[in-house]
């Protein structure tokens, strides 16, 4: 899946999906002190995150074959 099939924003549910991770993986992450994980809107009790956002931060952990991750 590519964010150019996402909407601008989506819930948490979908951008773990589109991340492969879970639900409580992002839960997590938004708690952390150090800010670990993606940056997130939230409108009213609603959790947003914009789509373009997600593809760079899978984009930033691009490991090249043969380096070591």
């Amino acid at each position: 899946m590519s964010a150019g099939n996402l909407p601008q924003y989506v819930r948490r549910p979908e951008a773990a999906r589109y991340l492969g991770l879970s639900v409580g993986t992002l839960e997590n992450w938004a708690c952390h002190p150090n800010g670990r994980g993606l940056a997130f809107h939230k409108v009213g009790g609603i959790v947003l995150y914009d789509a373009q956002e997600l593809a760079r931060f899978v984009q930033a952990r691009l490991v090249q074959s043969g380096r070591a991750a």
